[in-house]
């Protein structure tokens, strides 16, 4: 598991309780029996609430910005919080609040305190961009466990090209002391995450990232390559395949020297290399019984992969999440998507490789 996930892991077991770790490891090999049998029986492991599309960058690999609908409201602060509190009961392991920029929401704050009341590990996904000071303390007070900033160069020659907003480099860089002071201050554990994206614009600049990721003060930087969007795809050139071949390879380094700092795991940094030299992927993707992505408009998506692409399962419309889920719609779509291999993202087959090892081998493909 990675260092991220496995240290908030632990320490929200050890604030929980007892009661709390049993139901989780209930809900988890109800999850192995539901992939064996093609259908879903316990919870999610996580969700994910896409609060917004609205962002304050413009990045080369992103068109979320695009996606925010003029003259259609988003997600209430009340709909949120009787999703988050469904969620809860449902039983599942934490909430990822996403945008677009979450921090463009006035009620991120509150919804992450509600959140942390409901005993769900917390994570949000941020630029870094609005986490000023006052900002940092307010996330980390309201129970945040983990949060993760976009860093994609070195240099604020590279990260602020590909984030599209000059003085973006300066602002990640006062948004991990913001958090490292709050957590400091407040004694909360709140773990600092850095996640690189590479495209042809930066991929050259791997060994760079690292070395700037550790001066920043991060707790752990992730690697993954750019995964094409609706309207927006992402390069395949043998050039491209061949420099993310090699920034593979300086990461499994990387990961020798540092394996607490390198959270890609090893069996994912294995795969990526097989992978990047032209192997056709075998591995059964567990993301539609695993995680749940409900936008700020209420449409549902069974994966990453399907979020990107904007190919809803259906829209909530009001209704429950539980009946959602355990709907024929969903059911359907995990059907669909049995056998599919159609995109790389790093949290969906980090998590398809870990659980992949309870499943019996037939279940694996």
């Amino acid at each position: 598991m990675r260092r991220k996930y496995a240290s908030v892991l632990a320490r929200r077991l050890r604030a929980v309780g007892p009661a709390r770790a049993m139901r989780l490891a209930a809900n988890g090999l109800a999850l192995l029996r539901g992939v064996r049998r093609g259908r879903a029986i316990g919870a999610p492991v996580s969700a994910t609430l896409a609060l917004t599309y609205r962002c304050n960058q413009r990045c080369a690999m992103c068109n979320f910005p695009q996606r925010a609908r003029r003259g259609v409201p988003e997600i209430s602060t009340a709909r949120a919080a009787e999703i988050i509190v469904e969620l809860a009961r449902m039983g599942i392991y934490g909430v990822s609040f996403y945008g677009g920029e979450p921090l463009l929401r006035g009620d991120l704050v509150e919804l992450v305190s509600l959140a942390h009341e409901k005993k769900l590990t917390v994570h949000v996904a941020t630029n870094g961009m609005l986490l000023t000071e006052e900002a940092a303390r307010a996330l980390v007070g309201a129970g945040a466990d983990l949060i993760t900033l976009s860093m994609d160069g070195s240099t604020a020659g590279v990260h602020d090209r590909q984030r599209g907003v000059p003085g973006a480099f300066d602002r990640l860089r006062d948004a991990v002391r913001n958090i490292r002071s709050a957590r400091s201050s407040l004694g909360r554990g709140c773990h600092c995450a850095l996640a690189a994206t590479l495209t042809e614009g930066n991929v050259g600049d791997v060994a760079g990232i690292v070395r700037a990721a550790r001066d920043l003060g991060a707790d752990t930087l992730s690697v993954f390559e750019a995964q094409g969007l609706e309207d927006l795809s992402q390069p395949r050139t043998a050039g491209y395949l061949s420099a993310l071949a090699r920034a593979n390879d300086l990461l499994r380094v990387e990961k020798a020297r540092s394996p607490g700092f390198i959270d890609n795991s090893n069996a994912y940094l294995d795969y990526c290399h097989r992978l990047f030299s032209g192997w056709a992927p075998r591995i059964k993707c567990l993301a539609p019984f695993t995680d749940i992505f409900i936008d700020a408009y209420e449409d549902v998506y069974a994966c990453n992969h399907f979020f990107g692409m904007a190919r809803l399962i259906g829209n909530l419309e009001g209704g429950g999440v539980r009946a959602f889920w355990f709907s024929g719609a969903y059911q359907e779509a995990r059907r669909g998507l049995a056998a599919c291999a159609a995109c790389n993202y790093m949290c969906h087959r980090e998590l398809s490789l870990a659980l992949g090892r309870f499943l019996p081998r037939s279940s694996r493909r």
